[in-house]
């Protein structure tokens, strides 16, 4: 079991970290305030609501199921291997990428969204004189070192202290917490979501952090933590009776949270906390049920998406913020900027990421297949 490779899981992760070109490059069509709009958005020609709609759905499950799914990992590399390589391996695919990509990310984003809102790269003006310095995207892997430490913190704690006591307690808390239909999980996440709201909402400022929203996120980080220790639940979530009813109360609830948008009320906790855990496992269960192993380009696919998550911000932007000169139709500009921003990720990763220091810093090192000639 200890040995057991979840390709399904891979798949998801890879799936959602492509999502991001499509999750960034509908915000300029509905984001009024937010985000860089063209004139016609401006005028009230240009919302749409096929773009909100689609980044509402992505919205909800994307971040939670990285999350989930990091959780998983970190346990599953601790289990199988030493606590020395999990954070030896952490600092050098988390903690440098951070540190090297978050910086430059900082004054290339700040150039970009400049050059959408006033059509200048600048790269000193801030955007807002309460930022002085963000990850913008990468808040991810920022947000994760905080979990890690925490991680750190529990493993220590096990092996000092006497924990018999703590794993009764917990083996009955996994009874309640991991089943196929997450009620008490929801319950959670729905709360955190109304803490959240009331304090800071979305923000991600990097000191101090938005403490309710690192707390959101660290339920779906421990309870994929927590989930390595209950895999049996993943062969209950492959079920078609457990997939079918997990995506159905999934699709409906975030439907709501949609039809709610479109006529401007507020965002419906109840049924925005529902889609959020009902899709993470409805997903779980759906690619682990499915993908039993990976072909070549999938695993491609996979090896690119951690460079892709990396880069795609500032080229989708700038590609999208371009774009506003023409004032096409929006959902046009919107497939023009995901395929042409799909093809420099992919391509750059190819030539200057996978076989270089970087592919190495990120996904370890890849070796070119030479072919045999006869």
């Amino acid at each position: 079991m200890n040995d057991v490779r979840y390709h399904g899981l891979d798949g998801l992760r890879a799936f959602a970290m492509l999502l991001g070109i499509v999750l960034h490059a509908t915000l300029p069509y509905f984001a009024l305030g937010a985000w860089p709009q063209n004139s016609y958005f401006v005028y009230g020609d240009n919302f749409s609501e096929p773009l909100y709609a689609l980044f509402e759905f992505i919205h909800v499950w994307r971040m939670p199921v990285f999350f989930l799914l990091a959780g998983f990992f970190a346990n599953l590399v601790l289990a199988r291997r030493s606590f020395t390589y999990f954070y030896r391996d952490r600092f050098k695919r988390i903690v440098l990428p951070l540190i090297i990509f978050g910086v430059a990310m900082h004054f290339i984003m700040v150039g970009i969204f400049n050059y959408g809102y006033i059509g200048n790269y600048n790269l000193i003006k801030p955007l807002n004189s309460d930022v002085f310095f963000s990850f913008w995207h990468l808040w991810f892997i920022y947000y994760l070192l905080f979990f890690y430490l925490l991680v750190a913190f529990v493993q220590f704690f096990q092996k000092k202290v006497n924990f018999v006591f703590a794993e009764g307690l917990l083996q009955k808390w996994k009874r309640w917490f991991y089943t196929p239909y997450p009620l008490i999980f929801t319950l959670v996440v729905i709360g955190l979501l109304i803490l959240r709201a009331n304090n800071g909402g979305e923000d991600k400022p990097v000191w101090p952090p938005n403490w309710a929203d690192l707390i959101y996120s660290a339920a779906f980080f421990f309870y994929g933590y927590g989930l390595y220790h209950s895999r049996e639940l993943i062969e209950k979530l492959k079920s078609t009776k457990s997939i079918g009813i997990l995506l159905s109360l999934g699709f409906l609830a975030i439907g709501f949270c949609i039809v709610n948008g479109l006529k401007g009320e507020d965002r419906e906790f109840v049924s925005y906390g529902v889609a959020a855990t009902t899709l993470s496992l409805g997903f779980i269960g759906l690619t682990e049920r499915f993908i039993h192993s990976v072909s070549v380009t999938i695993r491609w696919l996979v090896d690119s998406s951690y460079w892709t998550y990396i880069l795609h911000l500032p080229v989708v932007c700038g590609i999208t913020f371009y774009l506003f000169n023409f004032d096409w139709w929006p959902e046009g500009e919107f497939l023009i900027a995901c395929v042409l921003t799909s093809f420099i990720c992919f391509v750059s990763y190819q030539l200057l990421v996978r076989y270089t220091f970087i592919g190495s810093l990120l996904n370890g090192k890849r070796r070119k297949v030479s072919r045999l000639r006869n």
